[in-house]
């Protein structure tokens, strides 16, 4: 090859590189590894519902401030979702959904929930929480007496524990299958009394939710239907319970109810 043609060649090569082209890899050192591409990470292990609620046991009142305001709880619901470590802390709390509009609630509830410490895990673990507030709404002092008696005319509402499937559910699932996991879960709704019952001794009466069952087997949404128990705070509990659980998938579609918890200590 002639001065003149290494001398192109050597000017097409630079103009290549300039414009994007690619020129030979360098080779590697003996001993050099390999490039790797970044491997995702390892879902971690659902944390058991009820050593969720036992790492929460006790701190009740510190969490349930973040929701005062003005002497009157603000009203909304917000699950967190948040990991914890082989030590017991808590790590990665982030806020899943919410609708309180108030910034400082979610600033108070997520500060308090990292500073929260779990029996600790064999391996670290995610979990979630869904922290209600205010969902019991007293009637309205405007209404009617016989308006409110209309209201509890209905089918359902005769006082007896359990569930009853809205027909026009879009999805399935037998009442047997929601009661099954709602008794294994009553452990969550005990202490919820046995916090009521400190707050009023012979406290007593019936704790009456609607709810929708999502896709995943996981409560979507949730409202008071009617409570008869004096104690706001003991229906919110309650609640956070129901969210907590986890149903089996419907069949077609999400699943709706009413279920009712009689509580009674005579």
């Amino acid at each position: 090859m002639t001065h003149d043609s290494r001398f192109r060649a050597f000017v097409f090569a630079l103009f290549a590189v300039a414009c994007g082209g690619s020129s030979e890899p360098e080779p590697r050192t003996a001993g050099e590894a390999a490039p790797r591409s970044a491997k995702p990470k390892p879902e971690l292990p659902e944390l058991d519902v009820m050593k969720v609620a036992r790492g929460l046991r006790g701190n009740e009142a510190d969490l349930r401030s973040c929701f005062a305001s003005g002497g009157e709880p603000v009203r909304g619901f917000m699950k967190l979702s948040f990991e914890v470590e082989t030590t017991g802390t808590v790590s990665n709390v982030e806020v899943e959904t919410s609708s309180f509009a108030e910034p400082s609630v979610t600033t108070c509830l997520t500060d308090r929930v990292a500073g929260l410490r779990f029996d600790a895990p064999e391996a670290k673990a995610k979990t979630h929480w869904t922290f209600v507030s205010g969902l019991y709404q007293k009637p309205d002092d405007d209404e009617k007496p016989n308006q409110r008696k209309k209201k509890k005319k209905q089918p359902e509402d005769d006082r007896v524990q359990g569930v009853v499937i809205d027909e026009k559910s879009r999805g399935s699932l037998e009442p047997e299958e929601i009661e099954e996991v709602v008794h294994a879960g009553f452990g969550l709704f005990a202490h919820c009394y046995r916090e009521g019952l400190a707050r009023t001794p012979r406290l007593a009466g019936t704790v009456e939710l609607r709810m929708v069952i999502g896709r995943d087997g996981l409560v979507d949404s949730l409202r008071d239907a009617e409570s008869t128990i004096p104690d706001p705070e003991l229906i919110d509990c309650v609640a956070e319970g129901f969210f907590a659980l986890r149903f089996p998938k419907p069949r077609k579609g999400t699943v709706r109810l009413f279920y009712r918890i009689v509580f009674d200590n005579g």
